[in-house]
């Protein structure tokens, strides 16, 4: 993964809206850079797979691929095992998967193979670069102390 690295040199707005540079103790660097770690095993370790519209889960998903997906939100193999046909799959993912057509990031719409991140937790889809982004600023001195969170739900990630 990429690390944002601008985005984390301390630069912020002052009361004025001007860009301001704060100096960093050695402490608050080796805190930022700990937190930058965590982060990066963090978001490196999230499913990601290609954006398919209900239309072609329904209609050109294999039963492979429709046990990749519902694997990557957190079904077990016994768990996939108990299903019995393919609609079975298919109402299962449905119900797991938070479909939307858009980022709740940038605003896009995905695109038909772009790759999105599949939080662990709350099942969003997200792109990969914007939710990198995202999780990224839980490193910034203000949200430090807390862990990167779901741009919508709020889930630990």
């Amino acid at each position: 993964g990429v690390v944002w690295h601008s985005h984390f040199h301390g630069l912020e707005r002052g009361a004025t809206g001007g860009v301001r540079r704060e100096t960093e103790t050695p402490g608050e660097r080796a805190s930022r850079q700990a937190k930058l770690q965590q982060i990066a095993q963090l978001v490196q370790a999230m499913p990601v797979e290609p954006f398919l519209p209900p239309e072609k889960i329904h209609g050109e998903c294999t039963i492979a691929q429709l046990k990749q997906m519902l694997q990557r939100r957190g079904l077990s193999d016994k768990e996939l095992e108990s299903f019995v046909d393919r609609q079975n799959l298919e109402e299962s993912l449905m119900q797991l998967r938070k479909y939307s057509d858009s980022c709740c990031i940038c605003f896009e719409p995905f695109e038909e193979g772009e790759p999105l991140r599949v939080l662990p937790r709350c099942h969003h889809e997200l792109h990969v670069e914007c939710l990198d982004k995202w999780a990224y600023t839980f490193a910034n001195a203000v949200k430090r102390q807390h862990d990167p969170s779901c741009p919508l739900c709020k889930a630990k990630l």
